[in-house]
């Protein structure tokens, strides 16, 4: 179900197929993509949430789901491998959607994703205890960062793009500037 943040009202139902896991609306707020606990990816309309215009089936539950900033890119995820749609208009897809897979951690199952705001970059957290930064053109490590042990569970990028704050399941936070790598700890 779809409330309004303004006002509390329900205003959509969506049809799902399993349990939903992973929603995203595009940049232009007229495109939503859901996922579900058996793997479906549908696209739809807001203008007519009856039935997906676009979709995919993953082999896993459908874990994150996220447009860059830009808006020509959607970013997906199982536990165990990201995936990518690179349309130039994502919002007039029809059909099958031709997603690639674009990153399997070596270590560890995807807890989250987080897309740089230039929609250059991604990053990854697993719970095997790092913070992957892929550039998504090249397809190439930029970086990665262990979590000092602990188990990686979220991260954001700064509005600039150059930090990446880091969370783990200990109740660390860190702050780690994306060029070089250097960080700082707190609690």
């Amino acid at each position: 179900r779809v409330w309004s943040a303004y006002n509390g009202v329900e205003m959509y139902q969506i049809p799902l197929k399993a349990p939903g896991t992973a929603v995203a609306f595009s940049n232009d707020d007229q495109t939503l993509i859901t996922g579900d606990a058996e793997g479906h990816l549908d696209l739809w309309d807001i203008s007519g949430l009856t039935s997906p215009i676009g979709y995919t089936e993953m082999s896993k539950l459908a874990l994150i789901s996220k447009f860059t900033p830009t808006g020509n890119q959607l970013i997906l995820s199982d536990p165990n491998q990201v995936w990518a749609l690179n349309q130039p208009n994502i919002t007039q897809l029809a059909g099958s959607l031709p997603v690639s897979p674009i990153f399997d951690p070596p270590r560890g199952n995807i807890q989250d994703i987080v897309v740089s705001p230039d929609s250059q970059s991604i990053a990854v957290a697993t719970d095997g205890g790092e913070y992957y930064i892929q550039n998504l053109q090249t397809r190439s490590f930029e970086r990665v960062i262990p979590s000092g042990g602990s188990e990686a569970s979220a991260l954001a990028f700064t509005p600039d793009g150059l930090l990446l704050i880091t969370g783990s399941n200990d109740g660390t936070l860190e702050t780690w500037d994306v060029k070089t790598g250097e960080g700082s700890a707190g609690k």
